[in-house]
């Protein structure tokens, strides 16, 4: 059965959870993924016991089945068992596929959100509302919705805070002194206008390195200054 088709790429049948992303995201690096991973299954309300992934070299050894070291205790952490998905299945591929259509022509061609946290916030209510409406069957063939199928299907809980991946964006400082992070702006120290900068940020801490923490919550519109 399906948890939550409005999600996207995030499926969960019989205990597995296909691992992709539903969340605004700036980059397709490791920490990112883990960092999304996070926000979707939060999103779930709880996590499969077997995460079915893509072959994601962020996730998997390309030309192998094993786990990279670097993500296998991502995985660990959430108590969760990764899968590939085998190779020449079809089916399974275009299963996922298909989700991703789904919301790309019912959700992304009509989206008209300016910023990314709008975007979420529009996704967000797409998946809640439209998605979640789906005409599905149960297997004794009862009319049901994706929706109710999801909330039927037991999860497991997530642990007490997200995995501590370090996001890495660069930033290019600007004319003020400040930069430009996720709907808000933040101070940097004095002589560095136009310098690009690498700004590490651990979303389970909120904090950022060259930024003052704690990071304010994304889209909050704040210009951000030392004390």
């Amino acid at each position: 059965m399906e948890h939550r088709l409005g999600l996207g790429q995030i499926r969960h049948r019989a205990g597995k959870v296909a691992v992709g992303r539903s969340v605004g995201d700036e980059a397709a690096d490791q920490a990112h993924l883990v960092e999304a991973l996070h926000a979707v299954l939060v999103r779930l309300g709880g996590t499969a016991r077997v995460w079915r992934t893509d072959r994601l070299s962020t996730v998997i050894v390309p030309g192998r089945r094993d786990v990279q070291p670097s993500f296998a205790p991502v995985a660990k952490h959430y108590g969760a068992v990764v899968e590939p998905c085998p190779p020449r299945r079809g089916n399974r591929k275009g299963a996922v596929e298909s989700s991703v259509r789904y919301v790309c022509g019912r959700w992304w061609r009509t989206m008209t959100a300016t910023t990314p946290q709008a975007a979420q916030t529009s996704l967000d209510r797409f998946c809640t509302t439209t998605g979640d409406a789906l005409a599905r069957r149960t297997v004794d063939g009862a009319a049901t919705t994706v929706g109710a199928l999801g909330d039927a299907e037991p999860l497991r809980a997530l642990p007490a805070a997200a995995y501590p991946a370090t996001v890495t964006v660069a930033r290019v400082v600007a004319a003020n002194a400040t930069v430009a992070f996720r709907g808000n702006r933040y101070s940097t120290p004095p002589g560095l206008a136009r310098v690009e900068l690498s700004l590490r940020h651990r979303p389970a801490a909120r904090t950022a390195h060259l930024l003052p923490p704690p990071v304010t919550p994304p889209g909050a519109g704040c210009a951000v200054r030392p004390g």
